[in-house]
C-alpha cells in the first residue's frame, strides 16, 4: 500500500506543479498582451514623432537635425548609392542631397508598424518634390526604418533604407528589366 500512496502523493504534487506553470504561463501571456497593446500605442506616437521632425527638418534643409535623429552607427541605404555608415557619413549624405535640392517637401506616411523589447520597426511610402538645378523634380517609392531604444529611453534610427518606384534612367541601350 506504501508504494501507491506514494505514487499518489507524487502524482498530486506533478498536478499541482503543472498546473501552477501553465497558470503562470497563462498569466505571463495575458501580461505580454497587455504590454504590446501598450507598446504598439507608444509606438505609433514615438514612430509619428520621429517621422514628423524627419520632415520638418529635410524640408527646412536642417542637415544636423535630420542626422540627430540616427543613432551614431547607423546605415543609411539610399537608391543608386552606396550604404552609408555612421551619423556623420549620413550627415555627409544629407549635405549633398540638400546642396543639390531646392524647395524640398515630402509628406511620409507609415502604413505598418511593430516592436520587439528595444527595437522597433515602420514601413511606409513617401513622395517628394523639389526644384533640381531650376528644373522640377518628382519621386516616390518607400521605405523601412528600423529604431532602436537608447540608454536614455528615446528612440534613434539604426537602419534607413527607401528605394524609389521610378525607373532608374540607364545609358545606352539597357532598358528596366534588362538586368
Amino acid at each position: 500500500m506504501r508504494p501507491n500512496r506514494l505514487a499518489l502523493v507524487a502524482a498530486a504534487v506533478f498536478a499541482i506543479v503543472v498546473f501552477g506553470c501553465a497558470q503562470e504561463g497563462a498569466e505571463q501571456a495575458q501580461q505580454m498582451e497587455m504590454a504590446a497593446t501598450v507598446d504598439m500605442a507608444a509606438l505609433e506616437a514615438v514612430m509619428d514623432e520621429i517621422r514628423g521632425t524627419w520632415e520638418q527638418t529635410y524640408e527646412a534643409g536642417d542637415v544636423a537635425g535630420v542626422a540627430a535623429l540616427y543613432a551614431t552607427d547607423a546605415i543609411y541605404m539610399a537608391p543608386y548609392a552606396e550604404a552609408r555608415n555612421g551619423r556623420a557619413a549620413i550627415e555627409q549624405a544629407f549635405t549633398e542631397n540638400m546642396a543639390m535640392m531646392a524647395n524640398r517637401a515630402v509628406e511620409i506616411i507609415g502604413t505598418d508598424q511593430g516592436v520587439s523589447g528595444d527595437l522597433a520597426y515602420e514601413i511606409g511610402t513617401y513622395a517628394q518634390t523639389a526644384e533640381v538645378e531650376g528644373q522640377p523634380y518628382e519621386d516616390f517609392g518607400k521605405y523601412l526604418v528600423v529604431s532602436k531604444r537608447q540608454a536614455d529611453g528615446s528612440w534613434k534610427i539604426v537602419a534607413h533604407i527607401f528605394n524609389t518606384n521610378l525607373p532608374r534612367e540607364m545609358p545606352g541601350a539597357m532598358m528596366e528589366g534588362e538586368m
